[in-house]
């Protein structure tokens, strides 16, 4: 006898079964694990998270990774969370010297 992939190769929860076990058996015979929920996604914590620092005034980029890293944030999670929150602004333009991130009202 002979086996076989129950949800195809590289599937997950694939498991192998003897070519005549028919699916029915297998999955009343092994538990297959419940998904794990999903935590929040990290950029909308970040998001959360660059509200609530700009909040204390307008911070440059250079401060706010600094800080987001100490928060546990990549820079591409801080710029992503950017952009998920239209109130903040930048005070010069972006790329430019002197730029401050800012939150509006």
């Amino acid at each position: 006898m002979g086996h076989q992939d129950t949800k195809g190769p590289k599937q997950a929860g694939n498991q192998w079964a003897l070519a005549d076990e028919t699916m029915d058996n297998l999955e009343s015979e092994v538990a297959m694990p419940e998904p794990k929920p999903k935590p929040p996604l990290l950029v909308e914590e970040c998001a959360a998270w660059l509200e609530e620092t700009l909040k204390t005034g307008p911070l440059t980029h250079g401060e706010l990774k600094q800080r987001a890293k100490k928060a546990g944030f990549k820079e591409n999670i801080l710029q992503n969370a950017r952009k998920r929150c239209p109130r903040i602004i930048d005070t010069l333009g972006p790329r430019r010297k002197d730029n401050r991130w800012l939150l509006t009202e």
